[in-house]
């Protein structure tokens, strides 16, 4: 254990026999049935994806991967407000041979990021000792605001999870206030890149009308970590959003979003130095929703560098193709529209995408489409059915992806 992660665990232990010292505490006789006294939890996804694109030859042009991912969790009860939880996940492949999972050797073939393994995925200690406040350490899934900055990346099989503390205070109402100290990052490439990351978020209001998000990250990357959209940075955003209702089953959509990114630690002024904005407005009919947004991830002023998300769930923007999960260096705008809905046990969605450079001029990046259609059989048991097509003009090659899922969880 470092340094770092023992100082961490030794301030959570103080402030909670702090804490301890100043209420009745739960007898070791009662820690058996804390122990015992959990929730399992599993997670099966059974899921077929399909990648067809136009490579350079002697490139294999399509991949397939039909794989299968299992979660096994457990969640004690409390004893003395403290809480422990383990999970591992094993991803596991039909045919390890037909897909590029970036491990399997087959760099021929179209990427599939779902490489096959088993690790612990969480494993975490919790207290809920202070008033309205909850105190993690371990391995743990964090999640900030829509992803765009921090998230799991829930849509792969391998999840990403992060290793660190975390602190959650509601003790202000209406007001959220969260700080996640990092100290790793496991990747969906069952990899691990370390890092030494702040994350600060606040997020206030509970009317459907408007709330606003603030939130901040400081994330200094290992050296040995040297991907360009992993470059040491600090981003400092603001995003204020609602649905406020119009009518009867009728809401006005609507979310606008700046942050801007700067040089920390070992980054260079010169270098690291972009704007982020979001714009989107829509209405909510009788359950079915239609936006109009706006996305640009900036460049500097060179052409050198880009807005980057490095901790994000990426696959959630840009278009489910996956082009843009590194932004370009002379940056991005994505002109997106969408209609989306659920009726009884379905839910769909059709998403377009124009992308273009944020600065430089020169070609269009591309066009995409987005369909995706789901169904609930009951709680635990779906399906879904999605599908991503990108039509390359000057930026990296046409590419279809398709998706055939069955997932099982309780």
């Amino acid at each position: 254990m470092t340094r770092k992660k023992l100082a961490a665990a030794v301030l959570i232990a103080c402030v909670s026999l702090t804490a301890l010292s100043t209420r009745a505490a739960d007898s070791l006789a009662n820690l058996p049935a804390a122990l015992t006294g959990g929730a399992p939890s599993v997670d099966i996804r059974l899921r077929t994806e399909h990648v067809d694109n136009e490579g350079a030859a002697p490139v294999i042009d399509d991949s397939t991967a039909s794989t299968v991912r299992a979660r096994l969790g457990y969640s004690t009860g409390k004893w003395n407000d403290f809480g422990l939880g383990l999970e591992y996940e094993t991803v596991s492949a039909f045919d390890k041979l037909d897909y590029n999972s970036t491990l399997n050797g087959q760099a021929t073939r179209p990427i599939i990021a779902d490489p096959t393994g088993t690790e612990v995925n969480q494993v975490w200690l919790r207290y809920t000792g202070l008033p309205k406040t909850t105190l993690g350490y371990g391995r743990q899934r964090l999640l900030l605001n829509n992803h765009r900055f921090l998230g799991n990346v829930g849509w792969r099989q391998n999840e990403q999870t992060y290793d660190g503390a975390s602190v959650a205070n509601k003790s202000v109402k209406d007001l959220d206030l969260s700080y996640y100290f990092l100290t790793n990052v496991n990747s969906i490439f069952t990899t691990n890149f370390p890092l030494h990351g702040h994350v600060l978020g606040a997020n206030y209001g509970t009317r459907p009308a408007w709330k606003i998000a603030a939130y901040g990250l400081w994330l200094d990357f290992d050296a040995s970590v040297t991907a360009v959209n992993r470059i040491d940075n600090a981003t400092y955003g603001l995003r204020v959003f609602g649905a406020p209702a119009l009518a009867d089953k009728v809401k006005l959509l609507y979310a606008v979003e700046y942050a801007t990114q700067d040089d920390y630690k070992d980054s260079a002024s010169t270098v690291v130095d972009a704007d982020y904005l979001l714009g989107e407005l829509g209405v909510e009919l009788h359950g079915i929703q239609a936006k109009l947004g706006y996305e640009e991830l900036g460049a500097n002023s060179t052409g050198t560098f880009a807005f980057q998300t490095p901790l994000a769930t990426l696959h959630a923007f840009n278009g489910w193709a996956d082009l843009f999960l590194t932004t370009p260096a002379t940056g991005l705008e994505d002109l997106y529209g969408s209609v989306s809905g659920t009726h009884g046990a379905v839910n769909w969605a059709v998403v377009y995408h124009e992308f273009s450079p944020e600065t430089g001029g020169g070609t269009d990046y591309g066009s995409e489409w987005d369909a995706l259609a789901g169904y609930k059989f009951n709680k635990q048991l779906s399906a879904l059915v999605k599908w991503a097509d990108y039509d390359a003009e000057g930026f990296n090659v046409d590419t279809e992806k398709a998706w055939l899922q069955l997932e099982y969880k309780f």
